[in-house]
């Protein structure tokens, strides 16, 4: 390594040759890494349960409250940063289709927190939404019910993936023509799960063909509705323009530190951000190793906030 010195008598100048402070590369031969990449959007996740009321669902009550915990489980361990909600519709007809409670429950995770708009567990609140020991009609028109929700344009979002799941104890016995339906909502729905029913409720999710989707059809005993919910999971909406991954190694600006101390200067829309060891989100800090194996790279932690779509995140870093 080359000691700087000072001019004329000046002493050396000792912090230059201290390994703490190793000198950066010699700037005519000096390296940059340059990475550019987008901030994933927010994916967007909207099911649908439909819970048959005709009373066929009381001696599987436990098994089904047992399942609707797992889903809950499932909803909130989604992946961040995603923005997810459940509505809950009964094939009871005089319910015409409407949303349990007159609302939805909401799940929104970031990077670092969970949001719900309940006080308890999300799982508590979908099974008492869902209330399946609850008896109305003694018909169960699920398939209409599934018609008449979706005619509501609050039910679902722009670029969301919509699972619905229907719960029966018997079959469907509304007038509307099964397969029909399920070739008109087979582009619109991304993961389709009946448990239960008969021959009209398995006609719906037979006409199901498109190949991006997931379509189960089981007996009510095998329900498993978490899995229709980590099955409408989005991959991100956004392909990354680079890798966050350094495509060199790094200078490594102070030896004595364990790890890698890179010289990086990170924007992100223009604006400087910080690493992470002492400053407020955003931030940045080393990626792992199993995200970057061969020399590293950086995340950018964006805390509890929501970034807008394609944001542009920047790198640049001196390289050996």
């Amino acid at each position: 390594m080359r000691c700087l010195r000072c001019a004329g008598a000046c002493a050396l100048w000792l912090a230059a040759c201290d390994p703490r402070f190793p000198e950066p590369p010699n700037v005519d031969q000096q390296r940059v890494i340059d990475v550019h990449f987008v901030v994933p959007e927010t994916k967007v996740v909207d099911v649908l349960l439909v819970i048959d009321r005709s009373g066929a669902l009381l001696p599987s009550a436990d098994f089904i409250d047992q399942q609707l915990e797992y889903a809950g489980l499932a909803l909130d361990g989604l992946p961040s940063p995603v923005s997810a909600r459940i509505g809950v519709v009964t094939g009871d007809p005089t319910d015409e289709g409407a949303l349990v409670g007159g609302g939805f429950l909401t799940v929104r995770r970031t990077e670092t927190a969970l949001h719900t708009n309940v006080l308890g567990s999300t799982g508590d609140a979908l099974r008492t939404l869902a209330n399946v020991r609850a008896v109305g009609s003694s018909a169960n028109q699920a398939l209409a019910a599934v018609d008449q929700a979706l005619a509501h344009d609050e039910l679902t979002r722009d670029g969301s993936r919509l699972a619905v799941i229907i719960v029966a104890g018997k079959d469907d016995s509304s007038a509307v023509d099964p397969g029909e339906l399920g070739r008109r909502l087979d582009a619109r729905v991304a993961s389709l799960f009946v448990a239960g029913g008969g021959d009209r409720l398995h006609t719906f999710a037979s006409a199901f063909a498109s190949p991006s989707a997931v379509h189960e059809i089981v007996p009510l005993e095998s329900l498993d509705p978490a899995y229709a919910i980590d099955a409408a999971d989005p991959p991100p909406l956004n392909i990354r323009i680079a890798n966050p991954c350094f495509d060199g190694p790094p200078w490594d600006s102070d030896r004595e530190t364990p790890g890698l101390q890179p010289d990086c200067v990170v924007t992100q829309s223009g604006r400087s951000i910080a690493r992470c060891d002492d400053a407020i989100m955003p931030c940045w800090s080393l990626a792992t190793t199993d995200v970057c194996p061969l020399y590293g790279g950086i995340v950018v932690h964006q805390g509890d906030v929501d970034v807008p779509p394609n944001t542009l995140v920047e790198l640049q870093c001196v390289a050996e």
